[in-house]
């Protein structure tokens, strides 16, 4: 029981800040920066909307066969969007 309950934790933390990471994202879009990713480019083109859901939506979709197929990948990908979070948050405390 403590296995999936903490299984569902670094889940959430990962869907959270994948989520926080598209919003960080769309802001300093507004403010002039670029989107590196090509394929993540090419939904901000179309409308932030549309961004905002393939990349919730793809986030997800991986994420449930991470959970699936390679548990282990889930600790490191909820530390990696931590890591961006924290990347996104330093640029914004500076601009205060």
């Amino acid at each position: 029981m403590k296995s999936e309950t903490l299984k569902l934790a670094w889940f959430f933390i990962a869907y959270i800040f994948n989520f926080g990471d598209a919003i960080f994202t769309m802001y300093a879009i507004s403010k002039g920066a670029t989107e590196l990713n090509p394929v993540m480019a090419f939904a901000l083109d179309i409308d932030p909307v549309f961004f905002l859901c393939v990349k919730v939506l793809v986030f997800a979709l991986a994420l449930e066969y991470i959970v699936r197929k390679a548990p282990k990948l889930l600790i490191f990908t909820a530390v990696l969007y931590t890591l961006v979070m924290g990347w996104h948050l330093s640029f914004w405390l500076g601009a205060l």
